[in-house]
């Protein structure tokens, strides 16, 4: 189901899990993009519910919805 490592500050994943599901084709090269970013080391922070991932610019931004939060 994949795995991360995170050393010197840097957050690196690898063979992470994704659906096979077909969706919007923006969406799917979105999701692609963003693995392709996750698996060199990445410079990130956590505040709160937010994972902030890049260096000196934002590469991506995932927020944890509140409970209860219809995300689909």
């Amino acid at each position: 189901m994949g795995r991360y490592e995170v050393a010197e500050g840097l957050l690196t994943v690898a063979d992470a899990a994704t659906t096979r599901m077909a969706g919007p084709p923006e969406a799917m090269e979105q999701e692609q993009r963003l693995l392709g970013l996750l698996d060199a080391p990445q410079a990130f922070v956590v505040t709160g519910d937010r994972l902030q991932v890049g260096d000196g610019e934002t590469l991506a931004l995932l927020v944890r919805p509140r409970e209860g939060f219809d995300v689909g």
